[in-house]
């Protein structure tokens, strides 16, 4: 099915963006009300947004100096029964630029980890600069573009 390790961690990279498109966040969600939230530990990360399938938190990024981009750690904590949550890990961080003059955004890296906080044997790593997307209206793209911007 797979030719490569690439192959793997693109699959993988393909169904993290997927599943946190699918965390709607017109208006984000912010209650504790399933027992896998209140194992968030915040250490730092604030809160954005979420709902039964994920929370996403954000931590500033150092953005190098004379960038035109803004850079962000991005966190998601996963709710345990997702489908492929195993693949992808309960906990993933990853690494983005915010181009607030387009409205568009790009992965720098990505990490995934089996137990929730970033906890555990990391399971992939990768650290490869994605193509720019547009941020799409109605998804944590835009609350967290919104945020930063």
């Amino acid at each position: 099915m797979f030719d490569s390790v690439g192959d793997v961690l693109n699959a993988i990279a393909v169904s993290v963006v997927l599943l946190a498109a699918s965390l709607i966040a017109a208006t984000p969600s912010l209650s504790q009300g399933t027992s896998w939230q209140s194992e968030i530990e915040m250490d730092g990360w604030t809160r954005c947004c979420g709902d039964e399938s994920g929370v996403i938190l954000i931590r500033d990024a150092v953005t190098p100096p004379g960038s035109n981009y803004k850079r962000l750690w991005v966190r998601i904590e996963w709710a345990p029964e997702l489908e492929n949550v195993e693949a992808f890990g309960l906990s993933t961080r990853s690494l983005e630029e915010i181009d607030c003059s387009q409205y568009r955004s790009r992965v720098l890296s990505r990490s995934g980890y089996p137990e929730r906080n970033l906890s555990g044997t990391q399971l992939y790593s990768f650290d490869r600069v994605a193509e720019w997307r547009y941020v799409a209206p109605l998804i944590n793209g835009e609350y967290i573009t919104n945020t930063v911007c």
